[in-house]
This record gives C-alpha cells, structure tokens and sequence, in this order.
C-alpha cells in the first residue's frame, strides 16, 4: 500500500487534514436528556453538560480509536503541527509523551 495514496496518511497535507476533520466532525454528538432516559446504560450528571451548549455530549469508542489515531499520526510530523514539547512543555503537556503514550496504547488494547 502506497500511503502518500491514501486520504488519511502520507505526508502532511491540507487535504490530509480536511479528510480528517471531515472524519472526526461528530466524534461527540449531544445527546438530548430524553435520550438519556431512554438508555438505561449511560450516566451523566449535572456537571457533565457542556459550558457553551448546556448540552450532554456522548462519545462512541470508535470515534475515541480515530482520534488517537490521528494524534499518534500527527506526532510523527512534530514540525509541521507544532506539538514538539521540547518548546511548548510549558503550555500544553496534554501532547506530550504520555499523553500520546496513552493514545497508542488505546489503540492497541482488546478492550
């Protein structure tokens, strides 16, 4: 497989990140509070709604695995999406060695 002609991996690319965002648009959908009643699975409390909508948003695990995916995919190009830490430990440790440690071992989890 050739990656460079895949729409999701080769060497960074406008396009590369448009498919991207495209793919990951509605990683965390809102979920109504009837919803939530009529699933007897899912658990939110008051503090979970979100700040701006004051909505409920849910997550489905395959959503989580793209993620990490593509945070573990954009870590190998530190340059080009500025997540070197060497510079930004200070700011943002959340792309840090743990942080995308973390990522990879999602993905390779049976869970």
């Amino acid at each position: 497989m050739d990656p460079a002609g895949t729409a999701y991996f080769g060497p960074p690319s406008q396009k590369i990140d448009a498919n991207w965002e495209r793919l990951l648009r509605w990683q965390y959908p809102s979920v109504s509070e009837e919803e939530i009643e009529l699933n007897e699975g899912t658990s939110f409390e008051e503090g979970d709604r979100h700040p701006t909508t004051g909505r409920f948003h849910a997550a489905l695990d395959v959503f989580h695995s793209l993620h990490c995916l593509n945070m573990v995919r954009m870590k190998l190009d530190d340059g080009y999406y500025h997540m070197d830490m060497k510079e930004r430990r200070d700011e943002d440790e959340g792309m840090g060695r743990n942080h995308i440690g973390t990522h990879a071992y999602l993905l390779s989890s049976d869970d």
